[in-house]
């Protein structure tokens, strides 16, 4: 049986761009990922393997702060390789036996991919 439950969250990049004549313009666009019950569920096993249950997910995307309260976000770390950069969701704050991620997306030039 095909599981088609989803949870969609979306986040903005504004990505700088510099062009041969000195100047630079920034455009921002919207990716929309959507992850599956099952890739959810194994996330929140993980978690719970380590007595992490959670409470409210914060998605912090510079800069608005958008609160997702009883929904559990899976989400990728995206790396970057042609730039020393910061890891851009961090930190994960935890507290009791709750749990409040707050990822902050920091997107470089060079950094998106």
């Amino acid at each position: 049986m095909v599981d088609n439950t989803m949870i969609v969250h979306t986040h903005t990049h504004t990505h700088t761009h510099t062009h041969t004549h000195t100047h630079t313009h920034t455009h921002t666009h919207t990716h929309i990922h959507t992850y599956t019950n099952t890739q959810i569920q194994s996330l929140n096993l993980f978690l719970k393997t380590k007595n992490i249950y959670i409470n409210t997910i914060y998605i912090y995307v510079w800069p608005i702060l958008f609160q997702f309260s009883q929904v559990i976000v899976y989400t990728h770390i995206h790396m970057c390789r042609a730039h020393q950069c910061i890891p851009p969701w961090s930190p994960l704050l935890l507290y009791s036996n709750f749990i409040t991620i707050v990822y902050i997306y920091l997107l470089t030039t060079n950094c998106h991919r």
